[in-house]
């Protein structure tokens, strides 16, 4: 529910970002709009990227990344550019960014208004000559003119970190991908854990997608979890989810034909204790991916976010059989639900920092 940002893994080039003989050209790309020459060009460059640097993760079809990319939200604004090289005989897609601004016209966006969130790439042979420079140069204006004042973004790349700093990028949190092989699990004390789930509680298992009303319901409980994930020295605040957020958010994975899974533990009042969500997409069929796991503040310390978490693993197990993976993000302060994942068998598949950049502190371009 939550969009992460990623910075350009280039570093500045001695001459300040300078092009040296190059016919490189800066263009946006408005990738909810893009034409068909332009999409083809970008799929060319994300399966240069994913060689580069997740080549052990699926690469989603084409289909599917336009599916969910010419989606616009109604409370974020995409704004992207390309870094194209003239090749003689047609142009390619060398290096991309874009940035994420919260719509400050929704009253749920209004205290991130000075945010802005990056992600951008630029492929190995191309970096060191100021392209990574002269895309942030684009977000900088940006930012300048949209009156944002703070850039969040993250990177898990040596040169992402080196890039980061010296734009005056400080790194704020350390997060983890994590995953879990579901033939490795010991399944004998998963269920010893869901058996150990108190008597007062109760389990109510959304299969697909949550109806509104009972979303509704628990939005409240669901958003002081949120609040309560350890964040270390993020200063940015988090954006709770309205109703309409969450809907906006179920349009833009139904173009992926994206399934969402939420088991919800509630106590005799019917408020929620805990809970888990999880994501399954038919493009990935093997994976699910774990969203969030959260235990309200007073039912801390009985076991919950380990029942929970078991619920969630038999879940899968029994609705989704072509799941053989789980994968979960999760940030290195949060030391009770890494120890959770430890014991079921979670390793770490990569780590990166989350970084905060002063936008008067970027170029200008």
């Amino acid at each position: 529910m939550v969009l992460a940002a990623f910075v350009p893994t280039s570093t500045p080039s001695p001459a300040g970002g300078r092009m040296t003989g190059s016919t490189i050209s800066i263009r946006p790309l408005d990738l909810h709009s893009a034409s068909a020459a332009e999409w083809a060009a970008f799929h060319q460059f994300r399966r240069i990227r994913h060689a580069d640097s997740c080549r052990d993760e699926p690469l989603l079809p084409d289909a599917a990344v336009e599916a969910s990319r010419r989606k616009r939200s109604h409370y974020w604004q995409h704004v992207g550019w390309a870094a194209w090289e003239d090749t003689g005989g047609g142009e390619r897609i060398v290096g991309y960014i874009h940035a994420d601004l919260p719509d400050v016209n929704h009253p749920e966006m209004a205290s991130n208004g000075n945010q802005m969130f990056v992600h951008g790439s630029v492929c190995k042979e191309f970096r060191r000559r100021g392209i990574g420079t002269r895309l942030l140069g684009k977000v900088g204006t940006l930012a300048a003119t949209a009156g944002r004042s703070l850039v969040t973004s993250t990177t898990e790349q040596e040169d992402g970190h080196a890039f980061l700093r010296h734009f005056g990028g400080e790194e704020k949190m350390r997060y983890e991908e994590n995953h879990l092989r579901l033939d490795r699990v010991d399944w004998t004390m998963v269920e010893r854990w869901y058996a150990a789930l108190p008597a007062d509680l109760s389990l109510t298992t959304y299969a697909g997608r949550v109806p509104m009303t009972a979303f509704e319901r628990m939005l409240p409980a669901i958003n002081a979890m949120i609040a309560d994930i350890p964040r270390d020295r993020m200063s940015i605040p988090v954006i709770e989810n309205s109703a309409s957020m969450i809907e906006d958010w179920y349009a833009r994975i139904g173009q992926q034909d994206g399934r969402h899974h939420l088991l919800a533990l509630t106590d005799a009042n019917g408020e929620l204790a805990a809970m888990a969500d999880l994501l399954w997409f038919p493009d990935t069929p093997d994976r699910a991916g774990h969203n969030l796991m959260g235990v309200r503040r007073d039912r801390r310390g009985q076991g919950l976010g380990k029942a929970i978490k078991a619920a969630a693993l038999l879940h899968v197990r029994k609705s989704l059989p072509t799941v053989e993976l789980m994968t979960t993000g999760n940030n290195q302060v949060n030391a009770p639900t890494l120890a959770i994942n430890r014991q079921l068998g979670f390793f770490t598949q990569r780590s990166g920092g989350f970084y905060e950049i002063a936008a008067d502190a970027l170029p200008r371009g």
